[in-house]
């Protein structure tokens, strides 16, 4: 009689079937990588030398279930690793080389064209100061926010503005024109005599 055992994470599923030490010799081979680091636990090789997430950790963590970014968009989560967890705000195709190499993908034969259209195409590289450097814009800040599901909360709303202050009584005319003083003073007297407020 056959054994099925079936094991799957939101990332991976494991079904192994056969007889039942068959089975159970599958299962210890797997099981190391399976049970992971405990939780709240940094697995070996998942933090740098300044106790900062490596990138290929990071990248497990951060990339949604069933996501599968284009290589346009695994340079953007890269530089965003760098900008964002190393503070390395400018960086060159040699560290997305390696990049894609940490997380065990294949660097991409075009990769110098995927971001030269990042920059020129889709406005969200920027060049660095000398030639081959490149910067995240924010726009592809947003972008790489938007495919790991980040949340920023909302900039807070501007103060509202001053209430206007009332406009000062007016001033009578001087002694020189009487008849527009004149004027002045019996508008006052009829805006008194209705109960109303003097213009």
């Amino acid at each position: 009689m056959d054994t099925l055992f079936k094991f799957g994470t939101d990332r991976m599923g494991l079904e192994v079937e056969g007889g039942e030490e068959f089975v159970r010799r599958q299962i210890e081979a797997f099981l190391p990588s399976l049970s992971g680091p405990r939780s709240g636990e940094a697995g070996e090789g998942e933090t740098d030398a300044e106790g900062r997430p490596t990138l290929r950790a990071w990248y497990r963590r951060m990339l949604p279930p069933g996501q599968h970014p284009t290589m346009q968009d695994h340079i953007l989560i890269f530089a965003y690793y760098l900008h964002k967890v190393k503070r390395q705000f400018v960086f060159t195709p040699d560290d997305m080389k390696l990049a894609f190499r940490e997380v065990g993908g294949e660097v991409p034969k075009s990769l110098l064209q995927i971001m030269g259209s990042l920059k020129r195409d889709h406005n969200l590289l920027w060049p660095g100061d000398k030639r081959g450097e490149y910067c995240l814009l924010p726009s592809g800040i947003q972008r790489v926010e938007s495919l790991l599901g980040i949340r920023r909360e909302p900039p807070p709303k501007p103060p509202a503005p001053p209430e206007p202050e009332a406009a000062p009584a007016p001033v009578p005319p001087s002694g020189e024109d009487s008849e527009a003083r004149s004027r002045f003073e019996q508008m006052f007297r009829e805006g008194a005599e209705e109960g109303g407020e003097a213009p």
